[in-house]
């Protein structure tokens, strides 16, 4: 696949499978953006939103290859999302608010690649 080409190919597929692994077991919720915290979740919400059009627009029109390039550019907003923000939060419905927004980060890459099956480490 050309996607696998790409020289940011392996940190895009290290972070989605870091999603996809906390998101193993979590309870499906929706987002409340009045929940957050802080500002890196306010910005992966947006990311989230601005580039999960453009993926699904891709995926429609089947570029799926594209869909993936456009889906690389959460990768940055994930990561600076996990160094900044302690996901499993003391407070219920904060933790559930955050894994909501990854599930939202992880549902784009459905039907794209199973990053949670590829070997990049």
């Amino acid at each position: 696949m050309e996607f696998e080409r790409r020289p940011d190919f392996g940190p895009v597929a290290l972070t989605f499978k870091r999603v996809a692994k906390i998101l193993k077991d979590a309870p499906d919720a929706v987002v409340e953006p009045a929940r957050f915290e802080a500002e890196e979740e306010h910005a992966l919400h947006e990311a989230t939103a601005r580039i999960g059009a453009e993926v699904r627009a891709r995926a429609e029109r089947r570029d799926f290859a594209g869909a993936l390039v456009e889906l690389s550019g959460l990768g940055t907003p994930v990561d600076t999302f996990f160094n900044k923000v302690f996901v499993m939060h003391d407070d219920p419905a904060i933790r559930q608010n955050r894994l909501a927004l990854l599930r939202e980060v992880g549902r784009l890459s459905h039907g794209l690649l199973d990053f949670a099956r590829l070997q990049a480490d």
